[in-house]
């Protein structure tokens, strides 16, 4: 409640993530460890939660979340399960957002049945009519299938908005010099027109994940995990000239991030410096007293520049591209327009002409500068450079 309260009273809002697909095996649920003295599933059918796990063979064959063991799955469609979920007036969805939660993540959301889901938010618009129910979906979310069904996320009675790793593999390809800034704009053109405009700028973009290597060790060429130990994975560390690559590159897909539709989403660290392989690495604690004050300043100056021009949360949106290496958009609402020139070439020092009237204020990232040539602008990007143009 004081959590709720505080951050409420600072503008913020506090979405929990539920795991309903899976509990683990040393839960009160499940118990198979006998640590609890109200009994679980593995103490037979006197448990009230019995009938929520598939055992294939009591005590010791179930089923599990990807066959990890620990992690037995739930029979969702179990009435006492639902009821105890979302159904029942103390159920978990309704108690914690009369607590002050905001809104739900829903975990491995393409392993929950669409009814589940359906039930979920019925329970949300009634209990707080103002939460937000946000999916994790890898892939479109609009023609997502799972388990030989298309799901039916965006036909309204389901989630508000999906965890955008499409736009994350986009853009880390982009960055990497895997595909060209023509792609990158067709990816993106393609999330544009098969998502629901709600759903296209609700969309939770994200660069970082606990579920993927940090950020800057992808864009600082490091080798792939496969090819180190277990302990060279724990210890490795960018050297000086490939971090520095990495940290231009990073502020490059921030600002990419930061004027797309949608709801950019800072996995905690990456905008300080944070480094790590795959899980555990990628979860290491934010870096007190070592930040990177350049990161820093930068990720200040991008969240700045979304706060102060709503045409970067609510404008039109046009994707663009001028050869394989700059990627550009266009934001613009009945008041202000905004265009966006990234180049990430290594190399390529890369020259564009728009048309468009001279700016009245510009942010420019390693050098790029512009010039006025009649009714056009010439903007000049050397390599890994980007420039916003605000009208």
């Amino acid at each position: 409640r004081t959590l709720c309260r505080e951050a409420h009273e600072r503008g913020m809002r506090v979405i929990l993530d539920g795991v309903f697909n899976h509990t683990g095996a040393d839960s009160r649920y499940f118990n198979r460890l006998g640590n609890y003295d109200t009994p679980g599933a593995c103490q037979g059918e006197s448990s009230p939660y019995y009938d929520w796990f598939r055992f294939r063979r009591f005590p010791d064959d179930y089923e599990s979340w990807w066959g990890v063991a620990d992690l037995p799955n739930v029979e969702e469609m179990t009435e006492s399960f639902r009821r105890f979920i979302y159904g029942g007036e103390d159920s978990v969805i309704r108690h914690w957002l009369r607590e002050g939660a905001d809104g739900w993540r829903l975990d491995v959301a393409d392993e929950l049945p669409d009814e589940f889901i359906r039930g979920i938010r019925a329970a949300m618009d009634e209990t707080c009519p103002d939460s937000v129910l946000l999916g994790e979906v890898w892939e479109d979310a609009t023609n997502k299938e799972s388990y030989g069904a298309l799901r039916m996320y965006f036909q309204g009675e389901e989630l508000h908005s999906a965890m955008n790793y499409p736009f994350r593999t986009a853009a880390l390809d982009f960055m990497l010099g895997r595909i060209g800034a023509e792609e990158l704009a067709a990816r993106l053109r393609s999330l544009q027109e098969n998502y629901p405009r709600e759903n296209f700028y609700g969309a939770f973009n994200l660069i970082g994940s606990h579920d993927r290597e940090r950020v800057l060790t992808l864009l600082g060429d490091a080798p792939a995990g496969g090819e180190l130990t277990e302990v060279g994975r724990e210890r490795y560390r960018l050297s000086g000239d490939k971090y520095a690559l990495a940290r231009c590159r990073l502020k490059l897909l921030s600002l990419i991030q930061f004027t797309l539709p949608g709801l950019p989403c800072i996995y905690y660290g990456d905008e300080a410096g944070a480094q790590g392989y795959a899980d555990p690495y990628n979860r290491g604690t934010y870096p007190w007293g070592r930040e990177d004050g350049e990161l820093l300043e930068h990720y200040r100056a991008v969240t700045t520049l979304r706060r102060d021009h709503p045409v970067l949360a609510r404008g039109e949106y046009a994707a663009e591209a001028y050869g394989p290496h700059v990627y550009g958009c266009r934001r613009w609402d009945g008041e202000e327009t905004v265009r966006v020139l990234v180049n990430r070439g290594l190399f390529e020092h890369e020259t564009v002409t728009v048309s468009a009237p001279a700016p009245a204020a510009h942010l420019a990232v390693n050098g790029a500068r512009w010039s006025e040539a009649g009714e056009s602008l010439t903007v000049e990007l050397p390599p890994l450079s980007a420039i916003v143009l605000f009208d």
